[in-house]
């Protein structure tokens, strides 16, 4: 494989070498243009993402942006979701018990 890269390797270094002498024509004199300030309208400092907030804060945050409620209705509905697949498991592991594979 190096082989076949040998003809890329060489193009690569031949356009490194022209960019340097490309450059080296300016100089000391090369300066690059300030970058640019942005301009942000209306910023809160209250982003609708922040990786610092925990999935279910940043959760919370995104449904008030949309105005679709609070995560309580949506914790109360998977405590119940919870509770039964737990009732679930004990059936299942009751009926293990109960027969066992020998």
């Amino acid at each position: 494989m190096l082989r076949e890269l040998g003809p890329v390797h060489e193009r690569v270094d031949e356009i490194r070498d022209e960019i340097e002498e490309a450059l080296a024509d300016y100089g000391e004199d090369l300066t690059l243009p300030e970058r640019p300030e942005p301009e942000a309208e209306g910023d809160d400092g209250d982003p609708l993402y922040d990786s610092d907030r925990g999935y279910f804060e940043q959760l919370q945050h995104y449904r008030r942006y949309q105005g679709r409620g609070e995560l309580v209705q949506l914790r109360a509905q998977n405590e119940g979701l919870r509770r039964e697949v737990e009732r679930k498991d004990a059936i299942l592991i009751r009926m293990a018990d109960t027969y066992t594979i020998a």
